[in-house]
C-alpha cells in the first residue's frame, strides 16, 4: 500500500514537502528524515510521527486514495 503526504496538508503550509513510500516502513523512514533535514525536528516523537501518519493519503494500485 502506498502512502503520501503533502506538509501543506497537515498544517506546515509554508513547506512544498511531498513525502512518499512504497509501504508503511518506507514511508515512515522518509517522514522522519523529510522532519528532520527539513523542519529541524530531531528525533521526532511517536505522537508526531502517528498523526502525520494519520493524516497520509494511503492506497493501492487501482484503488482510489482515502482521504483523512
Amino acid at each position: 500500500m502506498t502512502h503520501e503526504l503533502y506538509c501543506k496538508d497537515a498544517g506546515a503550509v509554508s513547506c512544498g514537502g511531498h513525502i512518499t513510500g512504497a509501504n508503511e516502513d518506507e514511508f515512515k523512514s522518509n517522514l522522519v528524515a523529510h522532519l528532520e533535514a527539513k523542519h529541524a525536528v530531531n528525533k521526532p516523537n511517536d505522537t508526531l510521527v502517528d498523526y502525520l501518519m494519520g493524516v497520509a493519503e494511503t492506497g493501492s494500485a487501482g484503488e482510489k486514495k482515502l482521504k483523512f
